[in-house]
């Protein structure tokens, strides 16, 4: 089956989509790798080398690919390499969406949309399946200490004591990182509001997942954060 983007064409929708993505400074590391693995490993152009691509602007995209199922798969690219940027800034959507204006069919802005709500409901399917399984075992993997949590004021100044002492641990650590993640992200800590900790810290798997996927934190960032949660003592213990 012939590729829609035709060999004589992938020079020309690459310059288009480099375009698409050289904002805020250029394209990110991944934006980078994403366009050369399409470039490369789909279309096959082991010849064509993104460092020296001539990015093409909105205007010439959308003069140059005229074929309106290439157009719609140039779309579809770009909204893909936008999703590559960590974390997804207003320069980079608008940036797109000048774009596909260019190259656009009356429901462009509508298929954008639908993609940008696709990732958003993506997170809470992600927490409602973490909490299904999660609520089967919390009774097991749920810190002791919390479990006779009782809400005064003496129990949760003793927690956050104990949390607090995340700083005297080198960087890199889980309970360090633990304590650097809630002060970048201006997240109170377990005992510093009225939630119960074990409550919160299931709650905090959606914040946790939200900005795994939009800024970009490294993969496993989110478990490691949520056991120390759940485990004060343990990470106190120099994981």
């Amino acid at each position: 089956m012939a590729r829609i983007i035709e060999d004589a064409m992938v020079e020309t929708v690459s310059q288009a989509l480099l375009g698409a993505i050289n904002c805020d400074g250029g394209p990110t590391e991944e934006q980078t790798a994403v366009l050369r693995a399409i470039i490369s490993g789909y279309w096959g152009r082991t010849d064509i080398d993104v460092a020296t691509l001539t990015p093409l602007s909105a205007k010439q995209a959308g003069a140059a690919i005229t074929r309106p199922d290439q157009r719609r798969r140039t779309r579809e690219f770009m909204v893909l390499l936008e999703l590559c940027r960590h974390p997804l800034t207003a320069t980079q959507v608008d940036r797109v969406e000048d774009y596909c204006t260019e190259l656009g069919e009356a429901e462009a802005d509508a298929g954008l949309e639908v993609t940008r709500d696709l990732v958003r409901d993506g997170i809470e399917v992600a927490m409602t399946d973490y909490l299904r399984f999660f609520e089967e075992v919390a009774s097991e993997v749920s810190e002791p200490t919390l479990k006779e949590f009782d809400g005064s004021d003496e129990s949760r100044a003793d927690l956050v004591k104990q949390l607090r002492a995340y700083e005297d641990l080198p960087a890199g650590t889980l309970g360090y990182e633990f304590l650097e993640f809630h002060r970048t992200n201006n997240l109170p800590l377990p005992g510093e509001d009225d939630d119960h900790p074990d409550r919160r810290s299931r709650r905090g798997w959606r914040r946790l997942l939200q900005l795994e996927l939009s800024e970009g934190y490294p993969v496993g960032y989110v478990t490691s954060t949520v056991c120390a949660t759940v485990a004060p003592r343990t990470a106190l213990r120099g994981l």
